[in-house]
C-alpha cells in the first residue's frame, strides 16, 4: 500500500544534482534535524526507533514566497491567527534520510512554513503524551504559539481556492517540523523573518510524518520529540550547492503525526 501510494502519487526522486547559483539569495535557509522515532504506527511502523536526519530549504524572507495565506482570526474556533508562506521550484524542498527508506533518502518538492498564533486545540494535550511540557508548571500546555516546515507529496482531495496553503491530503505524504513555543511567542517577539526562532524561545521540536491514502484516510505515522540542540538552521552556500542526487524508484515515504483540524498544503 505504501508503496503503491507513493508511485501513484507521483514521487520521483531527483536523479540528477540539485544546486544552488552564485547569485543564490542569502535569505535562503536550510534548516537541519536529527533524532531517532520515538514511535511509528500503520505503514510506517517500521520507521519506529530508527534514527533520521530531515532538511528544509526555504527563504526566511517572507516576500520571496510563491504563494501566501493569512486569517486574520483564524476561521479555526481553536486557533487566534495562522499565517502560511510556501515556497516551489529551486532550491526549495525537504529530505529525509534514514537507512529504513529505500537508497536512503525520501525527497518531496516545495516547503510551506506556517505560523500558528495561540494554538489551544485539544489535540495539543497530546504533547504532554509525547514527552513534551511545558518549562513552567503554572503555563497551560494546550496555548501554544507553533511555527511549522511542512513538505509533501500529497494531492488535495477537494482544493480550497480560499485556502492555498491548506488543503485535505490524499494518496501521498507529508513530512512536518514543529518549533514550539510557549502561547505569547508571536505577541512577546514579533516576528518578521520566517527562520528558525532563536534556542531560547523554543522548547521543543516535535517531527512528525503521515501518510495518506486515496480516501485521505490516515494509514501510517511516525514521530520524534526533539530537543532543542538537535535542530539547527543555516545559510546556504554561495557558491554552487550540490545535494545528494535522489535515486530513482524511491519507495519509501515520510508524514508527520497529523493533528486533529490541522490541514497542510497539498502538492
Amino acid at each position: 500500500m505504501f508503496l503503491r501510494s507513493m508511485c501513484k502519487s507521483g514521487l520521483l526522486v531527483l536523479s540528477s544534482l540539485l544546486f544552488v547559483s552564485t547569485g543564490a539569495s542569502a535569505a535562503v535557509r536550510q534548516a537541519t534535524a536529527s533524532g531517532t522515532f520515538d514511535g511509528a504506527t500503520g505503514s510506517l511502523s517500521f520507521l519506529a526507533g530508527d534514527g533520521f536526519t530531515v532538511e528544509y530549504v526555504f527563504n526566511d524572507d517572507p516576500a520571496q514566497a510563491s504563494v501566501e495565506q493569512h486569517d486574520d482570526p483564524s476561521p479555526e474556533p481553536n486557533l487566534d491567527r495562522f499565517d502560511a508562506w510556501g515556497f516551489d521550484g529551486t532550491p526549495y524542498g525537504a529530505t529525509v534520510y534514514t537507512a529504513e527508506v529505500t537508497g536512503g533518502q525520501l525527497s518531496l518538492a516545495g516547503v510551506d512554513v506556517k505560523r500558528y498564533d495561540n494554538d489551544s486545540s485539544t489535540a495539543n494535550a497530546e504533547f504532554v503524551s509525547f514527552g513534551v511540557a511545558p518549562p513552567d508548571p503554572g503555563t497551560d500546555p494546550n496555548v501554544l504559539d507553533i511555527l511549522e516546515y511542512n513538505g509533501s507529496n500529497a494531492v488535495e482531495l477537494i482544493p480550497d481556492p480560499g485556502s492555498p496553503l491548506l488543503g485535505e491530503p490524499a494518496d501521498g505524504v507529508e513530512i512536518s517540523l514543529n518549533a514550539i513555543m510557549l502561547g505569547d511567542w508571536i505577541e512577546t517577539t514579533a516576528p518578521t523573518t520566517l527562520d528558525l526562532p532563536p534556542s531560547g524561545e523554543v522548547y521543543a521540536y516535535f517531527f512528525s510524518a503521515t501518510e495518506y491514502d486515496a480516501a485521505g484516510v490516515e494509514i501510517g505515522s511516525a514521530y520524534a520529540v526533539l530537543p532543542v540542540g538537535s535542530v539547527s538552521s543555516s545559510g546556504l552556500p554561495t557558491v554552487p550547492f550540490l545535494s545528494p542526487a535522489a535515486l530513482v524508484g524511491l519507495a519509501a515515504g515520510l508524514t508527520f503525526v497529523s493533528w486533529p483540524g490541522r490541514r497542510s498544503r497539498a502538492r
